[in-house]
């Protein structure tokens, strides 16, 4: 852990200066390791295996991040050919919706009829059983919206490019189908799914953000608070459910 947290911080200062999205992912990955840190969580090292193991992991992170240190100060989205993006954001925009409608159905079954949240997130076959037992429609349409509801990932960029457009409409469009990120890990009581979307969230908003009109700037920041709050709730409740079971 304390190889992990020095690393973090060099990373940290050598992309102070630029201010670039390499630095918004250090500090979250800088969040994340002391969060763990004050959780208790440690990891032995004894032997030359798992410091070479951790070494590797450390240069991999290093070449995620660092290609990132260029995105800074983005003041404008080169064009981009209209007919082509129409036709992917139509694309996207419906498979999302489909999938909107199957997790958001699942969604809401497994949050009022799950009783034990412990049982359900973490003994083997338990979820599996219930959702099987209670989804108001054929098992595939879960296994669509699973593999499917990852194009969600996409639409929150467009989110961003639409906003710089000033074509309000699409923008919210994309940014209500992006939170199938979200509804996915409702299904299974997930709160680290909460977490990685408000990081991936704020990491965009921090590349694009001057992209956006001082109307757009304003809207997203009330949205996002708002959104940012209902998630916390969200957060906090399961919390509590999993640690009185």
């Amino acid at each position: 852990m304390i190889l992990f947290l020095i690393f973090l911080v060099l990373q940290f200062f050598i992309f102070y200066n630029k201010r670039s999205l390499a630095f918004i992912f250090v500090i979250i990955q800088l969040v994340s390791v002391i969060g763990s840190f004050f959780l208790g969580v440690e990891v032995e090292i004894e032997t030359i295996e798992e410091y070479s193991f951790i070494f590797i992991m450390l240069l991999l992170l290093y070449l995620i991040i660092s290609p990132w240190r260029s995105y800074s100060g983005i003041e404008k989205i080169a064009s981009i050919e209209q007919e082509k993006l129409y036709l992917i954001t139509r694309f996207l925009i419906l498979v999302n919706v489909i999938c909107f409608v199957i997790l958001l159905t699942i969604v809401i079954i497994v949050q009022t009829l799950v009783e034990n949240v412990n049982e359900f997130k973490y003994v083997a076959g338990v979820n599996h059983t219930f959702i099987e037992n209670n989804l108001p429609f054929p098992r595939i349409f879960f296994s669509f919206a699973i593999v499917f509801s990852n194009f969600a990932y996409f639409l929150l960029p467009l989110h961003f490019y639409y906003l710089h457009k000033n074509k309000n409409r699409l923008a919210i469009i994309c940014l209500i189908l992006s939170l199938n990120i979200i509804l996915l890990g409702l299904t299974y009581f997930s709160r680290a799914v909460v977490v990685q979307y408000l990081f991936l969230y704020v990491a965009l908003l921090y590349a694009f953000y001057g992209t956006i009109s001082k109307n757009s700037k304003r809207v997203m920041k009330k949205t996002f608070f708002v959104m940012g709050g209902i998630l916390l709730i969200y957060f906090i409740d399961i919390s509590i459910k999993i640690s009185i079971r």
